[in-house]
C-alpha cells in the first residue's frame, strides 16, 4: 500500500513538472509593459493574444478606471464515478483588459487630416475631438488677457492625464504633431517627444504632484517655451529627464471628455457610446447599460500613417453580459478618419476633411438564434464659449435656445432643434422619463441626422451616404434626447446636453451578422463645409433668410477686398445705406419738416387745448398746407426693417468673425464676434451687475457705450420739440429707452455694434446734410402778422416783406 502510494506521489509530481515545462514552453505568461502598473496586466486568455503582444504603448490607468474587472464564466468536467463527465461551475479566471487610447489623425495643420481623434478603449468611444484648421482656435476664458483674445494657457496636447501612483501627473496618451510630441529633450541618447507613460514631475520649474497641480500651473503659461522634468521608465530603471517644451495656443476642440465632471456614479462621459438596449428579448437596465459602457474592448486593429483606422471589439455572453473569448455575441467598432490625399494650404483644410466613419458590427457567434438591439449615444462637452453674451436663435418662435441644444431630422422631412431650457423644463416635469422624445414611437424611423449644436461648431451622427451593399442601413425605433450630466440652476441654457438613439431590432441566426455604417461629423458650422455634410439646415437664419445670405456673401467678399472684418462690416453698411438713400433721405427730410412745423404745432396745442377735435382737424390742415405726411417717416423704417434685422442675423452666425480682430496686434475688440472687453471689472464690481450671470456681464466694452451716443445724437435730430406736457413727458421716456437699448446692447457681439454704429453714423450724416430749406412765403400763409410770425419765428419772412415794401417804395420814386 506503501509502495502505491508512494508511486502515486512521484507519478503525479512528474505530471505537474512535465505540465509546467511544457506551459512555460509554448504558453508564456505575458510580460508586464515597463510604463504599465502591474495590476493592469492582462491575464493570458484561450484563443486570444496576450496584449503586451498586442500594444506596446499601452499608458498606465487613467481617472476613474478602478472599475470592476472584465470577467467570463468557463465550465471544468469532473467525473461523477459512473463514467459521465458532468459541466461543473468552476471560479471563472478574469479577462482584463488594460485601457488605453488611440490616435487618429494630426494637430499639425500641414497634415492630411482635418482633426486629430482620441478613440478610448473604455466603451470604445471618443474622447476628444480637436480641429488643427488655423483659424479655429480656444478662445479666452473670462477674465483672461492675452493677444487677440486667444486662451491664456498654453497648450502642451491632449494627454488625458491621471494621478501617478508615486506622485505626478502621467501622460496617457501623445498626439501627433502636438507640442508634447516635439518636445527636446536635453540628455543625450533620448529622442524627441513624450511618451505615453511619461510622469511628469515639474512644469517651468514648479513641481507637479497631481492632475490638479498640473493643469493649474499650465494654467500660468503662454506661448513659450519652458523646461519640463518627467519620469521614464527605461529598461529596468527610471529616469529623470528634462524637456524643453514650446507651449502653442490651444486648437479649437469640438468633443471634449471632462474626467473631473459630476456624473451619477457608474456614468461615463465619453462621446458616442455604444450599448445594448435588448438582447434575446431581454431589455437591458440602467445599471446593465453602465455596466458595459465601462468595459474596456480589445484592440485588434491599430492606426498607422497610411490607414487612420482603429478597431475594437467586445465578446458577451448573452446571458450573464460578461465578456468571453469564444461564442456568445461579438461586437466590434471601426472607426476611420477622413484624409485628403491633396496638399493642403495655410489657409486651412478641404471642406471634406472634418468627419470620421464608424462602421457597427455585431456578429451572432452562438449555436442559436437570437434578436439585439443597441443604443447609442450623442456627443458631449461641446464649446461653452460665448455662453455669457450669444444669443443663439431658435427656428420656432416663443421658444428659447441654449448654449448646446440637440438638433435632427428625418428621411421624412421632419425638421426640429430641441432648446436646452425645453429639456431641463421636460426633465424637471418628468422625472422618470430617460429624455424628451425626439418622435413619437414608431417602429421604424431613419434619420438623416442628429447632434448637439452650438454657435459656431456642431457634431452630428449621420447614416453614412457610402456604405457599401452588405451594409443596411440604420433605422431606429425610439429617440430622445436630454440634459447631460447636473442641471446648471445658475444658468439653465449653460446646461450641457446629448441624445440616445434605439436601434430597431434585429433578427439573427445562428452565425450571422449585423453591419451599419454611420459618419460622425465634428467642425465647424461654416456654409460651404455643411452643405457638403447635408447640414446646411443647422443654421438658422430665421424669416429674413432671403436677406441674410446676400450679406454674408457680399461681407466676405468686401474681406477679400480688404483682409479686414472690421472694414468689411464698415463697406457693407455703407452699401446696404447707399441702396436705401432714397428711403432714408426722405426720412429725413420730413424729420427736418416736422422739427420746422414744431412751432406753429404747438400754437395750435395752446390755441385748442381743451378741445381735441378741433386740434386733430387743425394739425390735418397744416401738414396738408405744408405737405407733410406723418406716415411718410415710419414708412421708410419699417421696409428698411428686414434689412436690418438680416444684417444683424449675417453678423451673428457668421463663424468668420469668431477670433476676427478689430485692429489686429491689439487686445482690445480682438473677437468681433464677442463683445469688446476693453476692462475686466468683475472682481470689483457687484456681482448683480458685473459678473458673468450679471445684467452687464464681466466686462466694461465701450462700443455700446458709443452706440448710445448715437442714439443720443440721432433722437436729438429726428425727434421734434415737444408742444405740450404730454409730448415732453413722451420725449423724457425716450431718452430713459434710449439708455435701456444701451444696456441690452451691452452684450452685443463687437461686430454687430460696429454695424449699428456705422448705421447710425450714417442716419446722422444724412440728416445733418439736408440743404436749409426757406420758410413758406407771407403770399401763402396768413396775412395777419401772428400768423406770419407763427410761421416764420425767427422773422426772416418780416425782413423779406420789408425789402420788397422799399423796393416798390423805390420804384414809384
Amino acid at each position: 500500500m506503501e509502495k502505491r502510494l508512494v508511486l502515486f506521489v512521484v507519478l503525479s509530481f512528474a505530471i505537474m513538472l512535465f505540465y509546467a515545462n511544457l506551459r512555460a514552453r509554448f504558453a508564456p505568461p505575458p510580460q508586464p509593459n515597463a510604463n504599465q502598473p502591474l495590476d493592469q496586466v492582462e491575464k493570458p486568455v484561450p484563443g486570444q493574444a496576450p496584449l503586451a503582444e498586442q500594444a506596446d504603448d499601452v499608458g498606465g490607468p487613467a481617472e476613474g478606471d478602478d472599475q470592476p474587472q472584465q470577467t467570463s464564466d468557463t465550465h471544468q468536467l469532473i467525473d461523477t464515478g459512473d463514467g459521465q463527465e458532468q459541466p461543473a461551475q468552476a471560479s471563472p479566471p478574469e479577462i482584463v483588459v488594460a485601457r488605453e487610447r488611440s490616435v487618429l489623425g494630426s494637430i499639425d495643420p500641414q497634415s492630411p487630416y482635418g482633426m486629430q481623434v482620441i478613440i478610448d478603449n473604455r466603451g470604445a468611444a471618443i474622447e476628444s475631438i480637436e480641429l488643427n484648421d488655423p483659424r479655429y482656435r480656444g478662445l479666452a476664458d473670462v477674465g483672461d488677457h492675452s493677444r487677440y483674445g486667444q486662451a491664456k494657457s498654453g497648450y502642451l496636447g491632449f494627454l488625458a492625464p491621471s494621478d501617478a501612483p508615486d506622485g505626478g501627473c502621467q501622460v496617457n496618451v501623445v498626439g501627433d504633431g502636438t507640442p508634447a510630441s516635439k518636445a527636446e529633450c536635453t540628455d543625450s541618447g533620448v529622442a524627441r517627444g513624450m511618451l505615453p507613460g511619461d510622469v511628469i514631475h515639474s512644469l517651468a520649474g514648479d513641481p507637479i504632484v497631481d492632475v490638479v497641480s498640473f493643469r493649474e500651473r499650465l494654467k500660468q503659461t503662454s506661448e513659450e517655451t519652458y523646461p519640463l522634468v518627467v519620469e521614464r521608465v527605461i529598461g529596468d530603471e527610471k529616469r529623470k529627464l528634462t524637456f524643453q517644451v514650446e507651449l502653442t495656443r490651444p486648437p479649437q476642440g469640438v468633443v471634449y471628455c471632462q474626467p473631473d465632471s459630476s456624473l451619477s456614479a457608474g456614468r461615463t462621459d465619453l462621446s458616442y457610446l455604444m450599448t445594448l438596449d435588448q438582447i434575446a428579448g431581454r431589455r437591458l437596465s440602467e445599471e446593465d447599460r453602465a455596466a458595459l459602457a465601462n468595459l474596456n474592448w480589445n484592440l485588434v486593429e491599430r492606426p498607422d500613417d497610411g490607414k487612420p483606422t482603429v478597431a475594437l471589439s467586445i465578446r458577451l455572453d448573452p446571458e450573464t453580459l460578461s465578456p468571453v473569448s469564444e461564442g456568445g455575441i461579438q461586437i466590434v467598432r471601426r472607426f476611420s478618419l477622413a484624409r485628403s490625399e491633396d496638399s493642403k494650404s495655410q489657409e486651412g483644410v478641404n471642406a471634406t476633411l472634418y468627419h470620421l466613419t464608424m462602421d457597427i458590427e455585431i456578429h451572432n457567434d452562438e449555436l442559436t438564434d437570437t434578436s439585439v438591439s443597441y443604443e447609442l449615444s450623442g456627443p458631449n462637452n461641446l464649446p461653452l464659449e460665448g455662453w455669457w453674451y450669444i444669443a443663439k436663435i431658435h427656428p420656432e418662435w416663443f421658444h428659447t435656445a441654449g448654449t448646446r441644444d440637440v438638433i435632427w431630422r428625418t428621411t421624412e422631412g421632419l425638421h426640429e432643434l430641441y432648446g436646452c431650457k425645453d429639456l431641463v423644463e421636460y426633465t424637471e416635469e418628468n422625472p422618470n422619463n430617460r429624455g424628451m422624445p425626439l418622435f413619437a414611437n414608431q417602429a421604424s424611423v431613419e434619420l438623416v441626422y442628429a447632434g448637439v449644436d452650438t454657435q459656431y461648431f456642431l457634431s452630428a451622427l449621420m447614416a453614412s451616404k457610402e456604405a457599401p451593399g452588405d451594409f443596411s442601413p440604420p433605422t431606429f425605433a425610439a429617440a430622445r434626447a436630454k440634459p447631460f450630466g447636473k442641471i446648471d440652476t445658475q444658468r439653465v441654457t449653460r446646461t450641457d446636453v446629448s441624445f440616445e438613439l434605439v436601434s430597431t431590432r434585429h433578427d439573427l441566426s445562428a452565425g450571422e451578422k449585423l453591419k451599419q455604417r454611420f459618419d460622425i461629423f465634428a467642425g465647424p458650422k461654416q456654409p460651404e463645409v455643411l452643405e457638403h455634410y447635408r447640414l446646411q439646415d443647422t443654421i438658422v437664419y430665421g424669416m429674413f433668410s432671403f436677406v441674410v445670405k446676400p450679406m454674408v456673401w457680399l461681407l466676405h467678399l468686401f474681406y477679400k477686398i480688404v483682409p479686414n472684418y472690421g472694414l468689411a462690416i464698415i463697406m457693407l453698411t455703407v452699401l446696404v445705406r447707399g441702396c436705401m438713400f432714397p428711403l432714408g433721405r426722405k426720412q429725413a427730410t420730413m424729420a427736418a419738416k416736422m422739427q420746422e412745423l414744431a412751432p406753429e404745432m404747438k400754437r395750435i396745442a395752446e390755441k385748442y387745448k381743451n378741445d381735441m377735435e378741433k386740434r386733430a382737424k387743425a394739425q390735418k390742415e397744416l401738414f396738408k398746407k405744408h405737405n407733410y405726411n406723418p406716415l411718410s417717416g415710419c414708412l421708410p423704417m419699417f421696409l428698411q426693417l428686414p434689412i436690418f434685422i438680416g444684417l444683424y442675423r449675417a453678423l451673428s452666425l457668421d463663424i468668420e468673425l469668431r477670433d476676427a480682430p478689430l485692429i489686429p496686434g491689439i487686445e482690445w475688440c480682438s473677437n468681433l464676434a464677442s463683445p469688446d472687453r476693453l476692462l475686466y471689472w468683475e472682481s470689483f464690481m457687484p456681482s448683480f451687475v458685473g459678473s458673468q450671470t450679471g445684467f452687464l456681464g464681466p466686462y466694461l466694452n465701450v462700443l455700446p457705450l458709443i452706440t448710445i451716443c448715437f442714439f443720443m445724437v440721432h433722437q436729438k435730430l429726428f425727434t421734434p420739440p415737444a408742444t405740450d406736457e404730454q409730448s415732453a413727458m413722451q420725449m423724457k421716456i425716450m431718452k430713459f429707452m434710449m439708455l435701456f437699448m444701451g444696456f441690452l446692447f451691452f452684450r452685443v457681439a463687437a461686430g454687430l455694434c460696429l454695424y449699428i454704429i456705422a448705421s447710425s453714423a450714417w442716419g446722422v450724416g444724412e440728416r445733418l446734410l439736408l440743404p436749409k430749406k426757406n420758410k413758406p412765403d407771407d403770399s401763402k400763409a396768413d396775412s395777419s402778422p401772428r400768423s406770419t410770425k407763427s410761421v416764420n419765428p425767427s422773422g426772416n419772412g418780416a425782413s423779406k416783406s420789408s425789402g420788397k415794401l422799399q423796393k416798390k417804395v423805390k420804384g414809384k420814386r
